[in-house]
């Protein structure tokens, strides 16, 4: 991410099942800015790891708590050219305990997405396009919000565009929500989808699936 400053948040916010962009878990070919990581059905070898915000100390700590997901469902109509409907779910065997560290994130509807203002993102990734390492302190940014069906914004049905001068989500990114605020309470209303190779140094928006527009999705394919 670029120009991010680490937020002492007490909450690494994650839901279960977990949301992800599809774009990592299937391996699409063409964009140039992601790093890829491929998970192979039915043989998954990843590790879920949830409760730390401090890749150096992950193996020292008692917050941390790790799980092997037992699926990914990924969406029937990902468009891999134009990155609709960027969007996954990972299956965990069992309930995350919840804790200080680790907490529940509401999604949101349409009317809590707050256009014309600003949203914070997170993620691991890069803080700048010229690093070629993913961030060891997990990193918040906040966006502004670009106005729903703003001209430079691909197709707003599909996507929530964000624009701030010289701060951006990066490479690494992907996947990572954009949150929102509201009372004592968060909620996800994008997830990290794609933007620029140069991260946050030209006039180009990052884009997030819009999370309202899969809400139904999300139900119908909830395991509990």
């Amino acid at each position: 991410m670029h120009w991010w400053q680490h937020l002492s948040y007490p909450n690494d916010f994650e839901i279960r099942p977990i949301l992800n962009a599809e774009q990592l878990l299937s391996c699409p070919r063409g964009n140039a800015r992601e790093h890829k990581i491929c998970f192979l059905k039915p043989h998954l070898t990843a590790t879920a790891q949830i409760g730390f915000t401090d890749r150096s100390r992950q193996n020292s700590g008692s917050k941390l708590y790790q799980i092997h997901p037992t699926d990914i469902k990924t969406h029937e109509e990902y468009v891999e050219t134009t990155l609709e409907n960027d969007i996954a779910l990972i299956y965990l065997p069992e309930e995350v305990p919840l804790s200080e560290q680790i907490q529940t994130i509401c999604l949101a509807t349409d009317d809590l997405i707050p256009f014309g203002e600003t949203a914070i993102a997170a993620g691991w990734g890069l803080r700048s396009s010229s690093e070629n390492k993913g961030a060891i302190i997990l990193q918040d940014v906040v966006l502004d919000v670009l106005t729903d069906g703003a001209s430079n914004c691909r197709n707003s049905q599909h996507f929530i565009c964000t624009f701030t001068t010289g701060k951006d989500t990066c490479a690494g990114d992907s996947g990572g929500p954009l949150m929102v605020q509201h009372g004592n309470r968060w909620y996800q209303i994008g997830i990290i989808s794609s933007g620029p190779i140069d991260c946050g140094i030209n006039n180009t928006p990052g884009t997030y699936t819009r999370v309202p527009k899969h809400l139904t999705w999300i139900a119908r394919n909830t395991r509990f």
